[in-house]
Order: C-alpha cells, then sequence, then structure tokens
C-alpha cells in the first residue's frame, strides 16, 4: 500500500500489457478472467460500477435553468443537487420521457414534495413550472 498501488486482493494486472493502472471497463474484465469468481464478479461491477449503472450528480444554483445539455445527459435516478447558500437539496430525475420530451425532478423532505417539470418542444428543453405540495401535519 505503500506505494499507492490498489487493487482486488489476490490479483495483479500484468504490468507488461499496459500503463499498471486499471482504468477501464475492458482492463477490468481482463482482470477479471480466469479468476474462480470472474462471472460473479463481473455481475457486481456491471450492476454497481460501470458508468451506465453509476446515477450522474450535477450541483446547480437555479433548479428551473437547467441547461438543454444538463437535461438531455439526465436519466432516470440521475440527481440534480440545488445549492442554496450552504444547503443542499437533492432533487432526483423521477421521470424522463425521450418520446414525448418530458422530464421530472422530484425533492422530498420530511415536510413537503417538490415537482420541477421540464418539456422538450421542438428541440429546446423549457421549465414548465414547480408543484408543492406539504405532507407534513
Amino acid at each position: 500500500m505503500k506505494n499507492g498501488v490498489y487493487g482486488i486482493a489476490g490479483a495483479c494486472p500484468d504490468r507488461t500489457k499496459n500503463d499498471r493502472v486499471i482504468d477501464s471497463e475492458k482492463e477490468v474484465y481482463a482482470l477479471l478472467q480466469g479468476m474462480p469468481e470472474s462471472e460473479r464478479l463481473a455481475q457486481i461491477l456491471s450492476r454497481f460500477a460501470l458508468k451506465q449503472n453509476t446515477p450522474t450528480v450535477i450541483e446547480v444554483t437555479d433548479i428551473t435553468a437547467l441547461t438543454g445539455a444538463q437535461l438531455d445527459a439526465l436519466r432516470n435516478g440521475d440527481m440534480v443537487v440545488k445549492i442554496t447558500g450552504t444547503q443542499k437539496h437533492t432533487y432526483t430525475v423521477t421521470y424522463k420521457d425521450e418520446t414525448v420530451g418530458e422530464l421530472l425532478l422530484t425533492y422530498v423532505d420530511w415536510q413537503n414534495v417538490e415537482g420541477v417539470y421540464y418539456e422538450k418542444q421542438e428541440g429546446v428543453w423549457t421549465y414548465i413550472q414547480t408543484d408543492y405540495t406539504h405532507i407534513s401535519q
């Protein structure tokens, strides 16, 4: 550990074939190949570690002013963190329909539910409205 090399216990990449850094999906699968549990480890990797399964998190100061590029990149389960002073509020993409061009960000805390709705009209994302529901008694 002193030299900053980290990895999976008992596994060592072939140092003659790369830059000694496992930093691509192909290199990870090559490392797992031949291990007794390689198939199971690959399943775990594909579920939790690959980019397509990892939620994207973006930070903004205005939840109603996301750019078209940001909205295009968001997927269900991704998070948008609204920063207000020292507070951070996490909104989750709870609905996105690429065909219709709709996206809903939802924020929930112990008192309120907030929904921020965007539509894609003629190829351009537009903020439509924010709905608030008070749920605390």
